[in-house]
């Protein structure tokens, strides 16, 4: 029997992190497929990441940007912490430079102006993304590029703080 989490059946793994896994999961009321992001919250305490993790949510839930991975929902258990975040089904920028090598140049601007217009809106709401890598951007079913993982993001308090 497949695990369910709030409404999410998990299905398969995706990926996994030092301090996370990530899954394709599937909304059981609507059947759209997601990615949820399963936090280890007793190795969070245990490296002292509760602030960061608290600034990761914080900065994803004030972002809504067709560039960057939104963040639909929060849920927590006794042992996790479950982000749902939009699915990118293309996978990583990385992986496809690994895989094709470099990029055709029309394909190379394409990506780079779509960079450029999702970093121009966090910056217009003054946050800063500070972990920027192929391995970061991800591609969506339209071969869309998209900004992930916020995990060392924070909000500057003004716009002249974004050069800092």
């Amino acid at each position: 029997m497949p695990k369910i989490v709030g409404d999410y059946k998990l299905i398969k793994t995706l990926g996994e992190g030092s301090f996370s896994k990530v899954k394709l999961v599937e909304n059981i009321k609507t059947n759209e497929q997601f990615a949820m992001k399963i936090i280890d919250q007793q190795l969070v305490k245990e490296n002292k990441m509760e602030n960061q993790l608290k600034r990761e949510i914080d900065v994803m839930l004030k972002m809504n940007h067709p560039g960057l991975i939104k963040l639909h929902g929060v849920m927590h258990s006794k042992k996790n912490i479950f982000l749902v975040l939009d699915l990118a089904q293309g996978g990583e920028l990385f992986n496809k430079l690994a895989q094709d090598g470099p990029l055709e140049e029309n394909l190379a601007r394409k990506y780079f102006q779509q960079l450029i217009d999702a970093l121009d809106y966090m910056h217009s709401k003054n946050a800063i993304h500070r972990d920027l890598k192929p391995e970061n951007l991800l591609l969506d079913s339209q071969g869309n590029l998209k900004i992930a993982d916020f995990g060392l993001s924070i909000m500057a308090q003004s716009t002249s703080e974004l050069l800092k």
